[in-house]
């Protein structure tokens, strides 16, 4: 697989049109120059972009093209004019007979994914196609996902552009490299690759949860605890039937029980009789405040004007105050009797009360002269703690033999598949070492002199690389993630695999001068791309007609990428 074209349009036509040189390398070039003094660096001019719009084709967010990677803010510019403007990204790709593969994304709709005019419902679809073009596996059939093994082709984060073999986060365990890798090596069975991911992951979920679970224990210490706590309940147990109770022992509690529940409603029935003679009384004290507030002064002069202004009046103002003391006297009196008739049944009540309490207390008195109840509820109460954590050390131990049975079920299941594996292990590292490597060691020898090559650990299920003489500068390393790049795409060509042979960097400013020339000689001599964007001058040593014979494009202050 090569990439053969890049073009970006817009709603008004096409904004870039990108051709790729099918063979070594590929320069993406900016012309800013490079001055201490000056506040141009060229990191806004668009080669990073360029990358990231590949990326995007192969099923990226794309949010890295319209954000600033240091902030983390969007660039509004940019952003608002990918949107508005309704900019697409078309990517050819041609594979080993040069039939040609079309990949077209955009961010004006989230459906504008197409691939050779097929419209794609969801990135989902998308990407699982698109593995399937270039590594020939569907996503249904594989643990691997495109976006985690695009980005050994693909370097445009600070993870794969800065490591030889971790491409990925952080977080990615060592099965999901081995499975990565044993793809890229080509391991010839996808199904063995993807059972023993599948099944490792498991067996690594159920180890992190038996960890949870046993915490500072084990499952021998466990189990001893429980022979210990059952002893003491046991013991425990014991000194309760030992425990000599009268006969009455347990008619005494029935009758305890009976006394206490009576106590609660008479005790609740006072409560209610106090608060209806409280405000009985509030009622009487107001109708009596409101009789000695009645000024007969008063109210006969104000009846004497009303005779003046009505005329005769029928009832004389003594006999109307005769009626209404009457009234409020008689109101009175009906709420004393009404007071008096609760009073009364309160103090029935209060009566039964204290008789009931009495003979409580009574009751009380005999239970504790057997001299061992409080001792019988205290026991009880230690054996009812006891068996709380009893349940809850018996439910431990049961999860915990769950899940070793599981583990112990699941690594069976993963020897099997790894019965399968091994047999195609001893041509699988005789590819590496005698492929691979060959074109590994040679490149880091020319390029910075040391001679790395990885190797497969079947027992540990991890590649590892030897002859690295420690930490190594930033040009080191950059040289080394190049070398192993262009040693993949030869491997792929001498094993006749139909993988990817291009690859794509950026930042080789930090890569030294005499570096850059042997890493851009190698690249030459691979059947394959080397993408990677670059400041012109940091290599203007290798003269204008080189530069402009390998450029694919340039960019600068004045011819930005998306040209704003």
């Amino acid at each position: 697989m090569l990439l053969e074209r890049l073009v970006i349009s817009s709603k008004n036509g096409i904004i870039r049109d990108i051709p790729f040189k099918l063979q070594g390398l590929n320069l993406v070039v900016d012309t800013t120059p490079i001055s201490e003094n000056s506040t141009i660096s060229g990191n806004n001019v668009g080669k990073t972009t360029f990358i990231r719009s590949v990326d995007f084709c192969f099923g990226s967010d794309g949010r890295d093209i319209y954000v600033d990677k240091e902030s983390k803010n969007d660039n509004e510019l940019v952003k608002k004019f990918l949107i508005e403007n309704e900019v697409s990204f078309s990517l050819s790709i041609l594979n080993n007979n040069s039939e040609r593969t079309i990949l077209r994304r955009s961010f004006n709709s989230a459906n504008d994914i197409v691939i050779n005019d097929v419209k794609y419902d969801n990135i989902s679809s998308y990407k699982r196609k698109i593995l399937d073009l270039l590594f020939h596996i569907p996503q249904a059939d594989t643990k691997i996902s495109l976006r985690e093994i695009i980005k050994k082709f693909v370097r445009c984060d600070s993870f794969s552009e800065s490591n030889i073999y971790r491409i990925l986060h952080t977080s990615k365990k060592d099965s999901v490299y081995e499975a990565i890798y044993l793809l890229l090596f080509g391991f010839p069975n996808q199904e063995v690759i993807t059972k023993r991911l599948a099944i490792s992951d498991k067996i690594d979920s159920l180890k992190k949860e038996l960890k949870r679970i046993s915490g500072k224990s084990n499952l021998p210490r466990l189990q001893s605890r429980l022979l210990q706590l059952q002893g003491v309940i046991d013991e425990k147990e014991k000194q309760v039937k030992n425990i000599d109770l009268p006969k009455t022992y347990e008619a005494l509690i029935e009758r305890l029980k009976g006394l206490k529940s009576r106590t609660a409603e008479l005790s609740s029935l006072i409560g209610n009789l106090n608060t209806k003679i409280s405000l009985s009384q509030k009622t009487r004290n107001e109708l009596i405040h409101s009789e000695s507030k009645i000024d007969p002064n008063a109210i006969g002069k104000l009846y004497e004007e009303a005779k003046l202004l009505l005329g005769n009046i029928q009832k004389p103002f003594e006999e109307v105050l005769e009626f209404h003391n009457k009234m409020v006297s008689n109101k009175i009196k009906f709420v004393e009797q009404h007071i008096s008739k609760l009073e009364q049944e309160r103090n029935t009540v209060k009566h039964e009360l204290d008789t009931l309490l009495k003979d409580q207390s009574h009751v009380l008195r005999l239970l504790d002269d057997t001299g061992t109840f409080d001792d019988l509820i205290k026991i009880r109460e230690e054996v009812n703690i006891l068996y709380v954590e009893k349940g809850k050390l018996v439910q431990q131990i049961e999860q915990i033999q769950n899940l070793q049975s599981e583990i112990e079920s699941k690594t069976t299941e993963f020897n099997e598949v790894n019965l399968t594996f091994m047999t195609y292990l001893e041509e699988l590292n005789k590819n590496i070492s005698e492929v691979f490597n060959k074109y590994f060691t040679q490149y880091t020898n020319k390029t910075h002199g040391e001679k790395l090559y990885i190797y497969y650990d079947s027992e540990e299920r991890k590649f590892f690389f030897d002859n690295l003489e420690g930490n190594v500068g930033d040009g080191y390393k950059k040289t080394e993630i190049i070398s192993f790049d262009l040693a993949f795409i030869n491997y792929f060509n001498d094993l006749g695999l139909e993988f990817p042979k291009f690859v794509l960097h950026d930042k080789l400013e930090i890569v030294h001068q005499n570096q850059i020339q042997s890493t851009f000689d190698i690249a030459n001599s691979v059947n394959g791309q080397f993408i990677v964007s670059v400041l012109r001058e940091r290599i203007s040593f290798l003269g204008n007609e080189y530069i402009d014979s390998k450029k694919i494009l340039e960019l600068s202050q004045d011819n930005k990428f998306f040209k704003i």
